[in-house]
């Protein structure tokens, strides 16, 4: 049986030919707006509760900085298989 193998190699393609190029073409959109907008002010909240002044582009950059955490996690992901059947 040689199900679990296939079931490794189609979610290693969806990632590296989906997930990732999205990902990334979704942090440089919002990497540009950060720029764009690195002088906006806004106000941050904490525990639902007004905090100190922020912009909107510093808010976008820890955005950015998040998702490629994110990144980097699923390109460590070892997707791994063996073969089994009948003995």
């Amino acid at each position: 049986d040689i199900n679990n193998l296939s079931y490794a190699m189609m979610i290693n393609e969806a990632i590296q030919n989906v997930m990732l190029p999205s990902l990334e073409g979704l942090i440089k959109t919002i990497q540009n707006l950060a720029h764009e907008y690195a002088e906006i002010p806004m106000m941050s909240r904490t525990h639902g509760q007004s905090a100190t002044p922020t912009t909107v582009g510093k808010e976008l950059a820890n955005f950015v900085f998040r998702v490629n955490r994110q990144i980097d996690e699923i390109k460590s992901i070892k997707l791994l298989g063996k073969f089994n059947g009948a003995v």
